[in-house]
């Protein structure tokens, strides 16, 4: 039986063919030569160790499960950090922080301020500048924006009104109301 010392001299290829013939010292050397650089990239997207080294670890088991699949002689590392990325982004849409704050505090202004566009004849200066801004939009954007806010109408109402997919609206919601955000807070600074 090789030592460890004797496993550091093979190379990539001959320790995945032996991880692949269920050799688990060779698997073993190829998670000490990537899982630093693994956890490093995962680190630096995450921003918590502890996240990135729960992620390295799962990328190592998935990379153990699917070796087989691996192509000899390509380099491992890519293969490794592809692995990472697909469990990140997996990761970061489970684990999707609510929005609080600032876009969740707009998103009640702009479906108030919707609303009292129709009803109200004496307008706040917020209110004027949401009027203008929403005066600029094309009418599609401005039609789906009343529709959310003014009419109350559900994510499910609209993906089924418009026949679009619940993520595709959600992210055009989000991109409307930023850009209201940023046209609203531009005209109130110079008002």
């Amino acid at each position: 039986m090789e030592t460890t010392m004797q496993r550091g001299g093979l190379s990539e290829t001959e320790l995945v063919l032996a991880s692949v013939s269920g050799d688990l010292e060779a698997f073993g050397e190829l998670v000490v030569r990537y899982e630093r650089g693994v956890r490093g990239m995962l680190a630096a997207r995450l921003g918590s160790m502890d996240h990135a080294e729960d992620l390295a670890q799962e990328t190592f088991l998935v990379a153990h499960r699917r070796l087989r699949e691996f192509r000899p002689g390509d380099p491992l590392g890519p293969w490794l950090r592809t692995i990472a990325m697909n469990l990140l982004r997996n990761y970061q849409r489970k684990f999707r922080p609510e929005p609080v704050g600032a876009q969740q505090e707009l998103e009640e202004l702009i479906g108030v301020q919707v609303e009292r566009l129709c009803e109200v004849a004496r307008e706040d200066t917020r209110t004027e500048a949401l009027r203008e801004c929403l005066g600029e939009m094309d009418p599609e954007a401005r039609a789906l924006v009343e529709a959310r806010y003014g009419e109350g109408l559900s994510i499910r109402e609209l993906t089924e009104r418009h026949g679009t997919r619940h993520s595709a609206l959600t992210m055009r919601l989000h991109r409307l109301r930023s850009a209201l955000a940023a046209c609203m807070n531009g005209r109130l600074k110079t008002a």
